[in-house]
């Protein structure tokens, strides 16, 4: 500023007198008030970066020399923002989902306290363009239980919620793929990346387990109680031999009690007149029939732990749990278990069976029937049977009835 003194007196007009004193005065002359410059190379990143400093390219200056800066964000004022640089809030840079990049300009005003008492806004912009980020994905498995080197699809979601977006790529570590993968058992997790380039989150993990399954055909676990090994499908008749049926939730033959045959037809309500009504005396059943080799039929009394490890009756086609036809699920996992991975369970079909004088076949689709080992007297068997309403591990019925069988080993 520049300073100079003038001196003022009175005088008369009439007379001519000047007054005995003078009066100094004194004028400063403030410098033109310039507001300043900020940078105005702006910035673009990803929603959830680190928005960079915003710096002073040419400080205020001018009038009386006492300045005072303010930052706004799109016109509106940053509060506590009084500095010559400003960084933007992380807050400014979170996470953007929206169809487009999300442009936020900054810009500085400078004031001081005696020429220019308002803000004038400063030279320069700075545009910070945050980029849409894909949201967290959810990673699907289509099982959460596999057998021991098989594999399960998992797969992760269009970028939804998002008009005519291509996602560029997608990652799961350890794995070179597209948007799904084959894998074994193990933890996974994985990301989208927009067409920009920019990574959404990594989604929760997904846990593959591994379990031991049936084999022989049935690529379903086993169930294990106690000491037991339950299968994780009915027996079947095929090729010449007794196997394991491809999945639990098929109906399969049905076989008399210690009678040695193929079995009787797991469908059809027709009687057969070749039916051998006459009962088996044997007390138990002859080595290995009606199961795969290495299998046997259960005892009552692993009927009967099976049944206290817990069982869910599962209506035909019940949604979440995948079951064809209707049936329980009996194990310590019943209650959540579904096809076709369950886990800590089997499924038992409600097969029916067949009547012991002629072979009629009853109740299927809303019973089930599974022999066991093991004979309650000459003319009776223990059996496994349940309804929608009960289960009974302790049943005894006609030995010329055509049940199915489960086993074990």
């Amino acid at each position: 500023s520049t300073s100079t003194t003038y001196y003022a007196q009175a005088r008369n007009t009439g007379t001519q007198c000047t007054s005995a004193s003078r009066t100094a005065v004194v004028a400063t002359m403030y410098p033109s008030f310039n507001p300043g410059a900020i940078a105005a190379t702006g910035q673009t990143l990803c929603a959830g970066g680190t928005p960079a400093l915003i710096s002073s390219a040419t400080a205020a200056s001018g009038g009386d020399g006492v300045i005072t800066y303010s930052w706004y964000k799109n016109g509106t004022l940053i509060a506590d923002a009084t500095a010559a640089n400003y960084t933007p809030s992380t807050a400014d840079a979170a996470a953007n989902t929206a169809t487009s990049t999300l442009t936020i300009t900054y810009t500085r005003r400078a004031k001081d306290n005696t020429c220019n008492t308002t803000p004038v806004v400063g030279t320069g912009a700075w545009n910070m363009g945050v980029l849409r980020t894909p949201p967290k994905p959810t990673i699907t498995a289509g099982a959460l239980t596999v057998c021991s080197g098989t594999t399960t699809t998992i797969s992760l979601p269009d970028w939804y919620g998002l008009p005519n977006v291509n996602e560029k790529n997608y990652h799961i570590p350890g794995i070179v793929w597209a948007r799904t993968a084959n894998v074994v058992a193990g933890t996974y997790n994985g990301q989208v990346q927009s067409p920009e380039g920019c990574w959404s989150a990594y989604s929760d993990v997904v846990t593959i387990t591994a379990a031991t399954c049936t084999g022989g055909g049935c690529n379903y676990p086993v169930l294990q109680v106690g000491t037991t090994t339950w299968a994780g499908c009915n027996s079947t008749y095929t090729g010449g031999a007794w196997v394991f049926a491809a999945r639990p939730d098929t109906y399969t033959p049905f076989v008399q009690w210690n009678k040695p045959s193929t079995g009787w037809p797991a469908t059809g309500s027709s009687t057969y007149s070749n039916w051998t009504s006459g009962t088996s005396t044997s007390a138990s059943w002859t080595n290995g029939f009606p199961c795969p080799a290495g299998w046997r039929l259960p005892a009552q009394a692993e009927f009967e732990a099976l049944h206290n490890a817990g069982t869910v009756w599962r209506a035909a086609g019940a949604s979440g749990y995948n079951n064809a036809v209707a049936g329980r699920f009996y194990g310590s996992g019943a209650g959540t278990c579904s096809l076709p991975a369950p886990s800590n369970c089997i499924f038992l079909p409600a097969s029916g069976y067949r009547a012991n004088i002629d072979g009629t076949l009853r109740n299927q689709d809303s019973a089930g029937s599974y022999w066991a080992s093991a004979q309650y007297d000459s003319a009776y068997g223990y059996a496994l049977t349940f309804t929608s309403s009960l289960s009974d591990p302790a049943g005894n019925f006609n030995k010329p009835r055509g049940f199915s069988a489960r086993c074990v080993k």
